[in-house]
């Protein structure tokens, strides 16, 4: 979550959820796990995504999304998350929707440093993570991070809105009548 950096909450969501009961895919779903233990990212990804090529399993895009915002891709993180909504049981899209607003906060920050700063990004990305974090809390009402990480965007959102210069205005037509 936002108060830990999100490693930590990333690592849980990663460790407990089950994947695949074949003795091949958990095979090869170790080896993905044991991939991102020893830091290897892409090799955990790819190891992932080959999994999901062959099976409709939304937890292999999930774990593949992880691994991406773990390894600073938030927009590859996205495309994954995305791919994982569809057929997800409401606790995998309760954790999708978590780690998606995760990423698109992400974004918008990165946004923030380019050059040139992209406040436009900014907000929008992170008007999307206000509603990914709304809709995983909406999930799970239980969820005190995701309740606090949609406070928290809001908040920082609104902050952000506030400290924006205000749009230029058109210079007035002289032509025009009073």
């Amino acid at each position: 979550d936002l108060r830990n950096g999100g490693v930590a909450a990333l690592a849980a969501l990663l460790a407990g959820l089950a994947l695949p009961p074949e003795a091949t895919a958990a095979a090869i779903d170790g080896s993905a796990h044991q991939r991102l233990a020893t830091g290897d990212l892409a090799g955990a990804v790819a190891t992932w995504e080959s999994l999901a090529s062959s099976r409709a399993d939304p937890r292999l895009h999930f774990n593949a999304g992880a691994a991406l915002l773990r390894g600073g891709d938030p927009e590859g993180a996205i495309r994954r998350f995305d791919r994982a909504l569809p057929g997800a049981s409401p606790r995998l899209q309760r954790d999708t929707l978590f780690n998606r607003g995760h990423a698109r906060f992400a974004l918008g920050a990165m946004a923030i440093t380019a050059d040139p700063p992209d406040p436009d990004r900014t907000i929008a990305e992170w008007e999307a993570a206000l509603l990914d974090f709304t809709a995983a809390a909406e999930l799970d009402p239980t969820d005190a991070d995701a309740a606090f990480n949609r406070d928290r965007v809001a908040e920082l959102l609104s902050q952000f809105k506030d400290e924006q210069p205000p749009a230029e205005q058109p210079p007035a037509d002289p032509q025009a009548d009073p």
